[in-house]
């Protein structure tokens, strides 16, 4: 595995560990595309390799209503893993805006996408 792959690496190994599961596309090319479902959310990552980004779906499951978010990591992928572990029991459709401004505040370049835009997110208000 080139030094390229390692973030990839750490984000599956990290995700894996607290209970995610690999996807088809994850486990038949070997990259972090990943996804958990808690009682109300279902989240998914895949890694962006060229960005150093991981790109985070966030959806209710009764609903099915989703968010997608882009997040450059810069040189802190376990910082964001760890983000994102902390939050995956307890997300829900009530405060998941609350996990996306603490993921802004972490990693300013944080991108709602939209179709083929991208937005830059700013946090919230308080």
């Amino acid at each position: 595995m080139s030094d390229d792959s390692a973030p990839d690496s750490v984000i599956t190994a990290r995700l894996l560990g607290k209970g995610w599961d690999q996807t088809q596309l994850g486990s038949t090319f070997e990259v972090a595309d990943l996804e958990f479902g808690n009682d109300t959310m279902q989240l998914h990552v895949n890694h962006d390799l060229d960005r150093a980004a991981l790109i985070l779906k966030l959806a209710q499951r009764d609903s099915g209503e989703e968010a997608r978010v882009l997040v450059e990591y810069g040189d802190d992928v376990g910082k964001l893993v760890s983000l994102l572990i902390s939050w995956q029991e307890r997300v829900d459709p009530e405060n998941f805006r609350t996990m996306i401004d603490e993921i802004v505040r972490s990693f300013p370049k944080t991108y709602l996408v939209r179709d083929e835009d991208m937005v830059l997110l700013r946090p919230a208000k308080s």
